[in-house]
């Protein structure tokens, strides 16, 4: 494969006799990391009691729940490094109040389009430059494409 652009998060590769890769590049969780970010998730359903839709602004939204979610995990994980911190509590705000693993797609200006097939299937892409795209996104279960619909 050949590396065909850079950006931000994201490489997109030529690939011989095929659509291009685009490669979105996560932060990487660990197994304890993601129990960690499973179990504030589920802390955080359970103790924020804000409606999200009444919050229209979207950064402002984002922001509080942000701060609650920081309070959990840092009273419960005191031990985390900041970085890890920081890459959990947005994870878990992109789950709860955005569209999870296709937040990163929807901030790419590059993209003009995103596909979402079903679970176990990659998401597709249309990109400006390089045109249909296949992601290294995949959902893992039908809840998880529900959630974001």
């Amino acid at each position: 494969m050949k590396l065909l652009e850079s950006y931000d998060n994201t490489e997109i590769y030529e690939r011989p006799g095929d659509i291009p890769l685009y490669n979105l590049l996560a932060p990487p969780l660990d197994r304890d990391d993601y129990l960690i970010k499973e179990h504030v998730r589920e802390r955080a359903i359970m103790q924020i009691d804000i409606d999200p839709s009444l919050i229209l602004d979207v950064n402002k939204r984002n922001r509080i729940f942000r701060e609650e979610i920081l309070k959990i995990l840092i009273a419960g994980f005191p031990e985390l490094s900041d970085s890890k911190i920081d890459t959990i509590s947005k994870m878990i705000v992109e789950e709860m109040v955005g569209y999870g693993r296709l937040n990163p797609l929807l901030e790419d200006e590059g993209l003009e389009e995103i596909m979402v097939m079903g679970a176990n299937s990659p998401v597709y892409v249309y990109h400006k430059k390089f045109g249909a795209c296949e992601t290294n996104v995949i959902f893992n279960s039908t809840s998880e494409v529900e959630n974001i619909a």
